[in-house]
This record gives structure tokens, C-alpha cells and sequence, in this order.
């Protein structure tokens, strides 16, 4: 057995390295991608994963050795294609493909992760909301002091939070004129060092406004569509599989095509073997190239470099002689791609070309799909694994620990696909997303928001062809097993089912080996991420016609892992409780002196609710007015709500973060003399200086010298840290209200009466319930790890 070491490739961020062993019956490597390193073994023409080492270890061990009989031949090669090395095994009558794991998306060392607006990036549709992931628990982030900013204007204090990620919603409204932008963030990290991000985005048009006529007549309405750009396809097992990358729009053989869209004649070619593959390549306005294939080369109307106008014929459909279903497959391929590789315009299915959905960009005429995708059945395995230990259609709970992967079997029926046209098959799904929502857990802790797996507007991967392979086995299942029976992905001329894993994402971005549910993930001294306990898995499955379907799946965590955050649900409470002063600025003359912290209210909280948040309401008369003197004005300051309105206070138990809004009221009055009482505050009076008194633990911004003000969520002593600044009138002067220094001052929230102690015989009445509930619980549990494990 001899070693050696085929490939290396390093730069500043990364180092890959495949060493390998090769024997006769076995080839053995080792893939070393900056801190993480690999192991695996590829023997008889089929990859096998050993394990994960630790960086640092530099030893190898040697994978029991496979053997498949006298005269095999196993041949390893490694291809070096845009960052993503490709083993190719080959031995008697049979060559399969299997992608090694290539670089993500995203710098495995930064701070602020933005799928989706990447620096440079050009956009044609923009997401429905902005999403920041933050590795808060790998580099110790102060999650509330995320700063978001786009062509200058601060969004910080709109920014929705969860445990690995910020969202900014509005989005489409922001960014809804094409043009360039301006993307920033910082985050600080726990050592008070400042983290940031500065992209530039382009948004840019979508090819007719108003939708592309379609390239046949009438050009105004849709034709039957029977193959989509995300379909899984692999026609035969000894071709590997491959995204179909544009769609098949059915048509007798014969019928004119027409352009869909005006622009240039850039490429006229046999892009493949046989008469079938000839194409034609027109270039618009915003960069698109429409190419049209299976064309007959014999009725072909257009040269290279001639302009076309948007309707122009352009030559005919070609005689398919192939069969679907018994059918002769007579079609039209239409892709629309972006080349994005350099010099002139090459033939398809090169590194270099960027493929967009043309479903986006077509009228939808009188085409009304009404049909939402189907799901046959939801499957659970370790992560990475290709055999399922549970499966939701089994009787019982499913039992999850570890690092889990939920894959599923879905499918979008299109209904207007006439059964003569000989398609029997499914098609894949346009919009997939998970969400997992916890059911049974202290304070509702645990789940996920909802997690994009892949929106097809265009084909993940880039421009590289290895890269986009690699994206479609993180989104396919095409070797899973179930109780003995393969459900993976296969695709044929009779049938088409497609099995997903949902999790294969992260921040993000498609990610095989780091995708997952980590169910058994911790938070410090909180606990488990996802407590024990039931949760719901919600899949969210869309075509491109709007057709959802949303399917909730139970299952049970059992981990060991409890939760220990405070939980406020129907115990009263006084709060928040200020420890240190604040102060108080003047932007006339830059004086500041402090004044009392605003005082605490009688408050109770309700129970958390299915967005986490645990929310208490306050009113006018419960509320309490905050006083003080401000002698450079020589007024006193009351800040109360008026008659009818009520503040809200919200807590969030999983991120320790608490936020008041309190509608307030600013009156003010001349200094009382010495021993004689101020009027005070009149919550009848008529509104004239109305502010909203907000003070949160995460970030506000200083009206007055620009800061950011960040405080600091609950932690194991029950104390936080509040931030406050706003800007009034005193005197008809403007003066800030802050928070002293940028770190925000302490707070609590304290209860008011202790629960009630119990009599003698209530506690033993109540143990034995609890007693008799637990040994219950424990032996359904027991019960459903047996029934669904086997």
C-alpha cells in the first residue's frame, strides 16, 4: 500500500488537501479543509464516510478493507474544479460519481454571514426579508449590538432576532427601485471588539417587466410546461445526476418557435452529439441569453449576430424519438442563463453560465395551476446518514438525539399536463422551507424559524457546473433507505420521485455535512437549545404559481437537556427595576448631571406565546409617572401615558431580552420652592410633547452624540441591562435622556408575593400525581425508541 498526495489547493482563507491510500480493494483519503479535517474511504466504486477527527490528530485509520470478488479494478481520480475535487470509481459495468465536500458559500472565520447579498452580487428579485446570520455561540457575539444599515439609513432598531440569526422584513420596500446599494453591519463580540460587513448590491430588472411572451403562438398564453429548471434528472444509472436547468415546453413536432424576447443572436450551435441538440442563443437587454433547444437545424430562420425582435420566428421543433410514458417526448427546452464566465459567449452546459428560472420572467396568460405539492412521507436519520431510523408514517412519536437530518418525500403535480403528452411523473417543488416549533417545552423554548432550504429562482452552485452538482446532492436524497427500501431520488422515462433533506442548510446557504437539526445543541448556562420535549416540524413546500402547503409532523427530543431561563407566565411581578441612575444632557451647554431611573410597575406576564415572546400590559392609572428635576431649566420633568393608553412590555425567556414601549407623555412644570409640593402629573391634560419611552436590552441610538447603546440580556442572576435614550424639551431647550456610558445600566424584574407554601398532604397528593405522570411519560418514550428504532 502506497500513500501520496494528488491534490492541494490553499489561499487565505482555506487549505484543501486529499492524501491518499490505494490498494487493491480499497482507496483511502483524507480531506483536510482549514481546521476541519476528514476522513473517508471510497472502495468498491461507492463513498463511505469513517469519521471526523479533531484538528491537529494526524493519524490515520484504516477502514476495514471491502472486497467484491477476483478481476475488479478500482481507479481513483480526483478533478480539480472550482474548489469541489470529484471522485470518479470505475469497475465492471458500473460508474458512479460522488461530490466531495466543497468550500461553503459563506468564510467559515466570519462574523456577519448575508446569503443572498454577497458583495457584488446583482439581483434581479429580491428576497421577502433580510436575513444577518451571526455564529454568536462560536465567537461569543453581544447579538444585541448588531448594527444594520443600508445606503446610510439605520435599520438596527427594526430588526426581528433569534438565537443564530437578525431579520430585517421590509426588505422589498426598502430596496424596491433597481439600481446599487449599500449594505452594512457590525456586530461586537464579547471582548468589546466591533465586527463588519460592507457589500454592494446591484438590484437590477427582470427581462418584461409585464412578462415575456411565450415562444409559441399565441404568444400571449401559456403552453403545457412538463420539466422544470429544478428538476432532479439522471436518465440512466451509469450517468450521473444532474439539474435539468431550464424547462420542457410540450409541442407537436414541427411547431414554430418564437422569440420570447428581443435581443441579439449570439451562439447557433450543435451544442451536443445528434440532430436533436442544436440551439440558438439570444442575449436581451439586461444580460439574459435565451437559449432555445432541440431546434431543427433544417428550419432555422436566424444567424449569429442578427438582431430579433421579441415574436420573431425563430425555426421548429425538431421530431423527438424518444418516449415518455410510452409518448414521443416532442418538447422545446428553454433555459435562460447569464454568462458570467468571461470572453465571448460560449455553447451551454460550460463553467461560466448562471441559470435563472424561466418561469419568472414568462406571462402567466390564462395558465392558472391550482394544485399545491403533495408530501408522501417525512423520514429521520443521523446526520449525513442514508438510512432512515424513523419514519412519521410508523406508528407513534419519533424519538430524535443528535445531530438529525429531516428528509422528506414531495412532489408538485401539474394539473394542466394532458395525459396524452404521456407524463405520469411528479415535478419538483419551487419553494421548500422547515420550521420547527416547540409544543411541549419551559417556556416554549427551542425550534427553529422558518429555514429556507432553496427558493429556485435560479439554480444554486454559481456559475461552476461542480459547484451546482455538489448543490444538488445537498438538496436531493438519491441513495436513502427506509426499513429496507430504497425512497430516494430517481428519476427514469417512466417515473420522477424526489426525496429532500430539509436541513442540508446553514446560515443561509445549502450545506451538507454542517446542515442539520442539532437537537442536542447548549446555550451556556440556559441549557439545551431545544429543551426535551414535543415539537412540531412545519414543512413548507410551494410551486411557482403560489400553490403551499404547509404539513406538521410531531416528534419528541430526548437528550437529557432542560432549560434554565426564567419564566414569567401568570407570576406577578415588579419591574424593570433600575440599580444605577441615569443622566441627563443638555445640547446647549453639554452639561449633564443624573436623575432617578424610571420606577418599576406592577406588571404579569402571560404565557409565552408561539413566537416566543412573553408579553405584559400596563395601563395609565397602573402605570407610574416618572419625576425630576432638571436645574439648568429650571423646570420638573413628568413623564407619564395620558388616560387610555398602556404600555407594553415584552420578554423574551430564550434570548433573556426584555423590551418597554410606553406611549408617554412629557409635562412639565417650574422648580417647586423649598417645602412647597409641585402639581404634578395630568393624565387628562391634552397632548403636547408625546414621546415613546422605549428602554430594552438591546440597541438604541443616541439622539444626541450618534452612539449605540447596547445593553445585555438576562443572565443566571436574573439581572440585565437596559439602554434608554430619547430627546425632549424642557424650557423649550432640547435635552437627552441616556443611559450613562455605552453598556447599559443594571435592571431587574423581582416577584411580588411567593407562591402560597402547600399543606403536608397537598405536596404528597401532588407527588404522586407528578410520580405517576413521569413513570407514564418515561415508559411512552421507552416505547416509542423501540417501536421507531428498532
Amino acid at each position: 500500500m502506497t500513500a501520496f498526495v494528488v491534490y492541494r489547493y490553499t489561499n487565505i482563507f482555506r487549505e484543501w488537501a486529499l492524501s491518499f491510500l490505494f490498494s487493491r480493494q480499497l482507496l483511502f483519503f483524507r480531506l483536510v479543509w482549514g481546521s476541519r479535517k476528514e476522513e473517508s474511504a471510497f472502495a468498491c466504486g461507492r463513498l463511505w464516510l469513517a469519521r471526523r477527527v479533531t484538528p491537529g490528530e494526524i493519524s490515520m485509520r484504516r477502514l476495514g478493507q471491502l472486497s467484491r470478488g477476483p478481476g475488479q479494478i478500482l481507479l481513483g481520480l480526483v478533478l480539480a474544479c472550482s474548489l469541489a475535487p470529484v471522485a470518479l470509481a470505475f469497475d465492471p459495468g458500473e460508474l458512479r460519481m460522488s461530490t466531495l465536500p466543497v468550500p461553503p458559500d459563506y468564510d467559515p472565520a466570519a462574523r456577519l454571514i448575508l446569503p443572498g447579498f454577497a458583495d457584488g452580487e446583482q439581483i434581479m428579485e429580491l428576497p421577502e426579508a433580510l436575513e444577518l446570520f451571526l455564529p454568536v455561540e462560536e465567537f461569543s457575539l453581544e447579538r444585541s449590538s448588531v448594527e444594520l444599515f443600508i445606503n446610510g439609513v439605520e435599520y438596527s432598531e427594526e430588526l426581528e432576532f433569534w438565537l443564530d440569526r437578525v431579520t430585517l422584513g421590509n426588505i422589498q420596500q426598502i430596496m424596491q427601485d433597481s439600481g446599487s446599494y449599500h449594505i452594512e453591519a457590525r456586530v461586537r463580540d464579547a471582548a468589546g471588539a466591533y465586527w463588519d460587513l460592507s457589500n454592494f448590491i446591484q438590484v437590477i430588472p427582470k427581462p418584461c417587466l409585464n412578462g415575456c411572451p411565450w415562444p409559441f403562438a399565441d404568444t400571449a398564453q401559456p403552453d403545457v410546461v412538463s420539466n422544470l429548471m429544478e428538476d432532479f434528472q439522471s436518465f440512466n444509472i451509469n450517468i450521473p445526476s444532474y439539474w435539468h436547468g431550464g424547462i420542457d415546453i410540450r409541442v407537436p413536432a414541427g411547431t414554430m418557435v418564437h422569440a420570447a424576447n428581443s435581443g441579439t443572436v449570439v451562439k447557433v450551435d450543435n451544442y451536443a452529439s445528434g440532430a436533436s441538440y442544436w440551439s440558438v442563443g439570444i442575449q436581451d437587454s439586461s444580460g439574459i441569453v435565451w437559449q432555445y433547444h432541440h431546434m431543427d437545424p433544417t428550419t432555422i430562420t436566424v444567424t449569429e449576430g442578427a438582431s430579433v425582435t421579441a415574436g420573431d420566428p425563430l425555426g421548429e421543433v425538431i421530431a423527438w424519438t424518444w418516449s415518455m410514458n410510452g409518448s414521443l417526448y416532442h418538447h422545446l427546452h428553454l433555459n435562460t442563463a447569464r454568462w458570467d464566465g468571461g470572453g465571448p459567449i460560449p455553447a451551454p452546459y460550460v463553467d461560466g453560465w448562471t441559470y435563472f428560472n424561466p418561469l419568472r420572467f414568462l406571462k402567466k396568460g390564462s395558465y392558472v395551476e391550482s394544485e399545491a405539492p403533495m408530501q408522501f412521507d417525512v423520514y429521520y436519520a443521523e446526520n449525513e446518514a442514508t438510512t432512515a431510523f424513523a419514519a412519521d408514517s410508523e406508528p407513534g412519536t419519533p424519538v430524535l438525539q443528535g445531530d438529525v437530518d429531516v428528509v422528506t418525500r414531495l412532489a408538485d403535480h401539474r394539473t394542466l399536463i394532458p395525459p396524452a403528452m404521456g407524463q405520469l411523473y411528479e415535478l419538483g417543488i419551487y419553494d421548500l422551507a422547515y420550521e420547527i416549533v416547540p409544543i411541549s417545552t419551559p417556556c416554549m423554548a427551542g425550534g427553529k424559524p422558518r429555514t429556507l432550504l432553496a427558493e429556485f429562482k435560479k439554480l444554486p452552485g454559481g456559475s461552476s457546473e461542480s459547484a451546482q452538482i455538489a448543490k444538488l446532492h445537498e438538496v436531493f436524497e438519491d441513495t436513502f433507505t427506509w426499513s429496507g427500501s430504497e425512497v430516494g431520488s430517481h428519476f427514469s422515462n417512466v417515473t420522477q420521485e424526489l426525496t429532500y433533506t430539509l436541513t442540508n442548510s446553514l446560515y443561509g446557504y445549502l450545506n451538507g455535512p454542517l446542515g442539520m437539526w442539532d437537537t442536542d445543541a447548549t446555550a451556556g448556562w440556559k441549557g439545551g437549545v431545544h429543551p426535551d420535549g414535543l415539537y412540531s416540524i412545519l414543512i413548507h413546500a410551494s410551486d411557482i404559481d403560489g400553490n403551499a402547503t404547509v404539513n406538521s409532523f410531531t416528534v419528541e427530543l430526548d437528550n437529557g437537556l432542560g432549560f434554565n431561563g426564567y419564566c414569567l407566565g401568570f407570576i406577578p411581578v415588579d419591574g424593570p427595576k433600575w440599580v444605577h441612575p441615569i443622566e441627563i444632557v443638555s445640547l446647549v451647554s453639554g452639561g449633564s448631571f443624573s436623575i432617578p431611573p424610571p420606577p418599576s410597575a406592577p406588571m404579569q406576564f402571560a404565557a409565552v406565546g408561539q413566537d416566543r415572546i412573553a408579553r405584559a400590559t400596563v395601563s395609565a392609572e397602573a402605570w407610574p409617572v416618572w419625576s425630576f428635576d432638571v436645574p439648568e431649566a429650571g423646570e420638573r420633568v413628568h413623564i407619564g401615558m395620558l388616560s387610555g393608553q398602556s404600555a407594553e412590555i415584552e420578554y423574551d425567556p430564550v434570548l433573556g431580552d426584555v423590551v418597554v414601549h410606553a406611549p408617554a407623555e412629557v409635562q412639565t412644570e417650574p422648580m417647586a420652592a423649598t417645602g412647597k409640593a409641585a402639581g404634578g402629573f395630568d393624565p387628562g391634560a391634552a397632548s403636547t410633547q408625546p414621546i415613546d419611552l422605549h428602554y430594552t436590552t438591546r440597541l438604541v441610538r443616541d439622539p444626541a452624540s450618534g452612539e449605540a447603546l447596547v445593553g445585555g440580556p438576562m443572565g443566571p442572576s436574573g439581572e440585565f441591562k437596559l439602554v434608554l435614550a430619547e430627546q425632549i424639551l424642557v424650557g423649550n431647550a432640547p435635552f437627552v435622556i441616556r443611559t450613562p456610558g455605552t453598556g447599559g445600566v443594571e435592571a431587574s424584574i423581582e416577584q411580588i408575593a411567593a407562591v402560597p407554601a402547600l399543606s403536608v398532604w397537598s405536596r404528597v397528593i401532588l407527588g404522586l400525581l407528578i410520580l405517576s405522570a413521569t413513570t407514564s411519560l418515561g415508559f411512552a418514550a421507552r416505547r416509542g425508541v423501540v417501536s421507531e428504532r428498532g
